[in-house]
């Protein structure tokens, strides 16, 4: 789902994923985007006031001696913002 654009402006967007038993969430405030893994800030980026695509991503430990790759999307458009949050290259959530 995509939400206009000025929604994200005046409050705090969340995308969150339980995912192999961490929680993983995405938030855009204060334009800002940041990739947390539980409580813990794992990547983080200023939010482009330009329209295009952004990419945060971090590595996460998913079993023993086993890691995966987790990244976000954000796409901007003219009026909206979409989010799409992948594990090992699978998309896990969007919004």
């Amino acid at each position: 789902m995509v939400e206009p654009f000025n929604q994200v402006k005046e409050k705090k967007y969340t995308l969150e994923k339980l995912y192999k038993g961490l929680k993983l969430r995405v938030v855009i405030e204060n334009e800002e985007i940041a990739l947390l893994v539980g409580k813990s800030t794992r990547a983080k980026q200023n939010f482009s006031k330009k329209q295009g695509a952004q990419i945060l991503s971090t590595s996460i430990q998913t079993g023993y001696e086993w890691h995966e790759q987790v990244e976000v999307f954000v796409t901007r458009s003219s009026d909206k913002v979409a989010m799409i949050l992948k594990a090992s290259g699978h998309e896990i959530a969007r919004k």
